[in-house]
């Protein structure tokens, strides 16, 4: 089953080629390479990110290294108290992330409103939270067959926005789909 068909196929052709390019003898791959063999491998960010922030990567291993060594103590002295510790801290730090978060990054305060495919939708639905003064911080359109018309994605500075934005909607026949 086909999901998702890209129609451009020159973009993809674009994409392509440059995947090729960072790969290539020639390309930004072979700084990082022995080029005495063809490289094969992925382009991403994750290499660049290692390069500039390696201090603190090494840190943060060095303390998980620190806390698996004490975890596996006392796994191995059968120190029931400390195991029992170690997971209800565990618990209490992800119990203290707020549910809007995604782990431990800002909080993401977001909507989908249904939407019918009409001249204006998008805009009675901005003018509607402007003239109550809420202010959007994202806007974009969700394209899959799980929503019938399609759906406005809305994401919104703060909690309360997002509160307000809801009843809002919802007060003015909006069907609103949180996320949670």
């Amino acid at each position: 089953e086909v999901l998702n068909e890209i129609q451009e196929k020159d973009y993809l052709e674009r994409i392509q080629k440059g995947f090729k390019m960072v790969m290539d003898l020639d390309g930004t791959g072979a700084n990082y390479i022995n080029l005495k063999y063809k490289p094969a491998g992925k382009t991403g960010t994750s290499t660049g990110y290692i390069d500039t922030n390696k201090d603190n990567i090494v840190k943060g291993l060095d303390e998980y290294i620190k806390v698996l060594s004490l975890i596996k103590n006392s796994i191995i002295s059968e120190d029931d108290k400390s195991i029992l510790d170690f997971f209800e801290n565990a618990k209490n730090y992800r119990d203290s992330v707020h549910s809007t978060k995604k782990g431990t990054v800002d909080s993401i305060y977001e909507i989908h409103c249904d939407l019918i495919d009409e001249t204006g939708a998008i805009a009675n639905v901005a003018r509607l939270l402007a003239d109550n003064n809420i202010n959007i911080k994202n806007i974009g359109i969700i394209h899959n067959r799980e929503f019938e018309e399609g759906a406005l994605h809305l994401e919104l500075y703060n909690h309360s926005s997002m509160e307000n934005a809801i009843t809002l909607l919802r007060q003015n026949n909006y069907t609103v789909y949180e996320r949670r």
